[in-house]
């Protein structure tokens, strides 16, 4: 099990092996995390796609800032590089 350096374990170094699309299956996510990691790619000279499912959605819902600020990474600075969809039907997925 990793535990030590999730971040740069698991949404950096796949890149280093030539990754060019990322999947993401999170339970929660937010927009800041999502604008982190894609600055994070940006600094290491990384062209990449990040999808991202958020699996809680149907359980707990998604805050409005959060909806707000994943449409707004889509569409602009992200636009063609970021995609966002949410579970909406059970059962929830609690993944990390």
């Amino acid at each position: 099990m990793i535990t030590e350096n999730l971040f740069d374990t698991v949404l950096l170094d796949p890149t280093k092996k030539n990754a060019d699309t990322l999947y993401v299956v999170s339970g929660y996510a937010a927009a800041t995390m999502v604008s982190r990691h894609f600055e994070s790619l940006k600094k290491a000279k990384k062209n990449v796609k990040v999808e991202l499912i958020v699996g809680m959605a149907v359980h707990d819902g998604i805050a409005k800032k959060d909806h707000d600020g994943f449409q707004q990474l889509a569409s602009g600075p992200y636009k063609g590089k970021f995609v966002c969809r949410y579970v909406a039907y059970s059962p929830p997925v609690h993944s990390k």
